[in-house]
């Protein structure tokens, strides 16, 4: 074995370590969370399980807010569908849907360094192995449009809300939203992502690989403009669902009062980019602990942020019903799965 290359076991204890330190930072934002709560909300709202239990709830809100939320992310892989079938590739609905809710499955219960979009990549790869490169390119530009999406909305959702108790807020939300739309688009540009920059950027270490496949798959798009676009509106559409389905529980769960509906448009699309942190269980704790400070500093009425937090966790436990449906196909496909993800934790060391 050559010197250079690290042993087995240096990487499997790299892996342990790195899920342990996600682990703690998990554990330290809960802890985090609920010392934010007892000093936001001092002894007018207990983090009580037992007394939110037997509050009343509106049933055929939360109902509601399932099926937005189920039309959200069912959207999101046809999505997927349209960016495949644009490169010619074969592929159906049902192999979106069932590869759609398995890579939703492992986004949400991972423990280790391999999430959803790794495990759709390499299975879609394996089962082209002729074109894995395009095969890639699919997971990468669908991530891609996504994260545009989300920028927009963003930076469209601050300005919604005038007040200056979320003026920093505001302020790093429309930083971010201009840095990611103006990044986005600069790939975008002919010569960019194949030219003497995009190499350079590619042969850098570490993060080169991943850039290398990023401007790959945009080469392979620019000449479907019109799909990018359309799939472009298809994710604000979801994130709107999204937006919507949040209210719903919102309405459904929170007392006394909750924040309105064009406050949820700024409240969803940031809480959700700490969602998009990669830590273990969907980011459990970093996602809760941005809803409620949201919901403790953009409604005009006020809110408390325990009440922002179980509105979090109420949303978890949709999302946790949703990804049921991928269990079904794991059953299903157990053995070919098992070695897709042996795979997916080859191609991630």
């Amino acid at each position: 074995m050559d010197s250079s290359t690290p042993r087995p076991a240096t990487h499997r204890t790299r892996r342990t370590l790195i899920v342990l330190l996600k682990f703690g930072v998990t554990a330290a934002i809960l802890a985090f969370a609920v010392y934010e709560v007892q000093r936001k909300d001092y002894s007018e709202q207990q983090f009580n399980f037992g007394t939110f239990l037997r509050r009343p709830k509106d049933w055929p809100a939360l109902a509601a807010a399932w099926a937005l939320c189920m039309t959200a992310v069912v959207l999101t892989f046809i999505r997927w569908y349209l960016l495949v079938r644009a490169l010619q590739l074969p592929f159906r609905v049902r192999d979106s849907l069932r590869l759609g809710f398995l890579g939703y499955l492992f986004n949400l219960v991972s423990l280790g360094s391999v999430g959803g979009d790794l495990f759709k990549a390499v299975f879609i790869a394996r089962e082209h192995p002729g074109r894995r490169t395009e095969a890639v390119a699919t997971v990468v530009v669908d991530r891609m449009v996504g994260l545009y999406a989300l920028f927009l909305v963003a930076g469209a959702a601050v300005l919604l809300v005038d007040d200056p108790r979320i003026a920093a807020i505001r302020h790093w939300a429309l930083i971010g939203s201009a840095v990611g739309c103006v990044g986005m688009t600069v790939i975008l540009l002919p010569g960019f992502s194949d030219g003497r920059l995009a190499e350079v950027l590619g042969k850098l270490p570490r993060v080169g690989p991943t850039l290398a496949k990023i401007f790959a798959a945009v080469t392979m798009y620019r000449q479907r403009i019109g799909t990018l676009l359309f799939t472009l509106v298809m994710s604000l559409g979801t994130h709107a669902l999204y937006a919507l389905g949040v209210y719903m529980i919102a309405t459904g769960v929170a007392q006394p009062q909750t924040a309105t509906l064009a406050e949820h448009f700024v409240i969803v699309p940031i809480g959700w980019f700490a969602q998009a942190l990669p830590l273990p269980l969907g980011a459990l704790g970093a996602f809760e602990l941005a809803m409620g400070e949201l919901y403790f500093f953009v409604p005009k009425t006020g809110m408390p942020m325990a009440e922002g937090i179980w509105i979090a966790l109420v949303y978890r436990v949709v999302t946790i019903i949703i990804a049921a449906v991928g269990i079904i196909f794991y059953l299903r496909n157990r053995r070919e799965v098992s070695d897709v993800w042996k795979d997916a934790e080859e191609e991630k060391a």
